[in-house]
């Protein structure tokens, strides 16, 4: 008898065990994609929209943006270059049009090979792979010109924009060959 409850103790420890692995196993992708997965909002704790201040203390560090503050008249960005979490992105900064006091994170782009979609979307992936995951939202498919000549198409480059539903933001894949190259978001001030 004494042999039996032994036998019952041990088991129960190994289900204890096993259930609390599977319950890490489970959390612990969803936290470790936290700073890494690219939403209609931000990539990981940057978001779009965020204040520039906001983006301050997260950082600990202040941000220079001489272009914005140089208060001339056609100058309304500045462009960031950070490491966030082992994240290397470009960060937009703008003062936007309906708050000329303020000045948010406008635009967010990345090259980096660990960020993903929630649909597990990401640098490498193919222009195919966005259509299907995304079939359901909408998607537009522009080539890339040159910037010197806009009617001189650049062969094998183009960006898939994916929109929100409310067309407040959205996510773009930068595509070089059909294949992803870099990952962007940018705020539209003119959703409804």
């Amino acid at each position: 008898m004494l042999t039996f409850s032994r036998n019952i103790i041990v088991l129960s420890n190994y289900i204890f065990r096993l259930f609390a692995a599977i319950f890490l196993l489970i959390t612990m992708p969803a936290n470790a994609q936290n700073n890494s997965t690219v939403t209609f909002n931000g990539i990981g704790e940057i978001k779009l929209g965020m204040k520039k201040t906001d983006l301050e203390i997260l950082l600990n560090k202040t941000i220079p943006v001489p272009n914005i503050t140089s208060n001339k008249f056609d100058v309304y960005q500045d462009t960031v270059h950070l490491t966030y979490s082992g994240i290397e992105e470009y960060i937009i900064l703008q003062r936007p049009p309906y708050d000329e006091n303020q000045i948010i994170v406008w635009e967010i782009r990345s090259k980096s090979g660990s960020i993903k979609t929630k649909s597990g979307i990401g640098i490498g992936d193919n222009m195919a792979k966005i259509i299907f995951m995304y079939e359901d939202y909408m998607l537009y498919i522009i080539p890339t010109f040159d910037t010197s000549n806009d009617k001189i198409r650049i062969q094998g480059k183009s960006t898939i924009e994916l929109y929100s539903s409310d067309r407040a933001n959205k996510i773009i894949f930068y595509l070089n060959d059909d294949e992803v190259t870099e990952v962007g978001l940018k705020f539209e001030h003119n959703a409804d």
